[in-house]
Formats: structure tokens, sequence, C-alpha cells
């Protein structure tokens, strides 16, 4: 698990939680700033010190009056990225409008988004985990989206590179992963694309392409 988490902002009545959680996962040090400025700092200090942040935690939340500041930490998402491309950057936020979520991964390359509500901490715990665990995660339990596990972006890239769904199954089970049947692989897909609203598997593989998730 992550050694090393940065959380940026004033979450309120979450704080005490995040930490706890976080505490609970095994990370050795989880440090909280509330402004871009002073986590930017904090972040090129550690690396100075090759002791390096390995995820960062922020909101996107301002009022409709500071939009200034929903830019701002926009910037500072981007910033972050731009600097230092290996840290992991998760968004918790009250944002649920699919589009500036979409444009979140595909233009300041976040690796994962919580949307406040029920059972939002377990939600973030989840998804630190399955980024800790590698590849991107988008999880929108809290609002009408949709989510993606690990094992559905893997069939998809290998749909992407040309096999069919007999020789995922194939793969799938010389490397022991489970589930790995055809009928379980042809669910799934049917699945995404009622969730992603895709026409086809063409359709899907565009839309996951254009999202980032795969290549």
């Amino acid at each position: 698990m992550y050694k090393k988490i940065i959380i940026t902002g004033d979450f309120g009545s979450y704080n005490t939680p995040i930490l706890k959680m976080i505490e609970e996962l095994g990370s050795t040090t989880a440090e909280q700033v509330f402004t871009p400025k002073d986590a930017i700092s904090n972040i090129r200090n550690a690396f100075l010190k090759n002791s390096n942040y390995e995820l960062l935690i922020t909101d996107l939340s301002a009022s409709e009056s500071s939009e200034h500041l929903i830019c701002e930490k926009k910037e500072f998402i981007h910033q972050v990225k731009k600097e230092f491309p290996d840290i992991k950057i998760i968004v918790f936020s009250v944002e649920s409008d699919i589009y500036k979520i979409q444009s979140l991964f595909e233009t300041h390359d976040i690796d994962g988004f919580v949307t406040k509500g029920p059972k939002d901490i377990d939600d973030l715990k989840e998804i630190i985990t399955e980024i800790y665990k590698g590849g991107k995660h988008i999880s929108y339990k809290n609002t009408n989206f949709y989510e993606f596990t690990n094992q559905d972006i893997e069939i998809a890239s290998l749909l992407a590179k040309g096999m069919t769904i007999e020789e995922i199954s194939a793969y799938l089970k010389k490397n022991e992963i489970n589930p790995n049947s055809e009928s379980y692989i042809n669910k799934r897909l049917m699945i995404l694309r009622q969730q992603t609203g895709a026409s086809n598997t063409t359709h899907l593989l565009f839309i996951l392409a254009n999202w980032g998730l795969i290549e």
C-alpha cells in the first residue's frame, strides 16, 4: 500500500474519517494541507529530499461565485501531473457532471474519482486499493454513472489488440484470472455497452480509448 499520501483541501466533517481510513489501509504517512499552493510546495520539497508522495487526494469544490477556485484547483492537478507523472491523483468531490468528470481523466490525467454521497469513504478506500493494484479506476457508485473493474479494462484492451472472445477466455484461464468463461466475457461487454451507451463493441472500444482507459 502507498506509504506516503498527501490530502489537499478542507473536507470538513470528512477530514477525520478519511485520515482514519488511510491509517487502516496501512499508510505510514498521511499529511493534510488546505491549499493547492501548500500542497505543490510540499510535493516539490519531498521530491528534493527523495521522499516522494505516492498519492494525492484532492477536492474540486467551490461555490458558483467561486468558479475561479475550481479553475485554480484544475490547474494545480495539471501541474502536479506535469512535474510528477508518477504520483497517483484521486479527486473526491461533489461534482456529478459526467462530462466534467470525463474531462478530468482526459485532460488532467487523474487516476480516480469519487463523488461524495452515501458510503463514499468506503468507495474511496476501494478505489485507493484498486489504483494501487495498477491502472486507472472510474467509480461513480454514488451517481447514475458506471464503474469499470481492472478485468473489464483488460478484456477491452485485449479486444482492441484484435483477440477474439475465445482467445481472451483462453488467455484468462492460462493466467488463472477468474471469472474467465466466454459467457462471462460476453455478459461484461453487454453491461459495459449498456452503461456507456455504446451501440456495439467497436463503439465501446472507441469510447474507452477516448477516455484514456485503453490504447
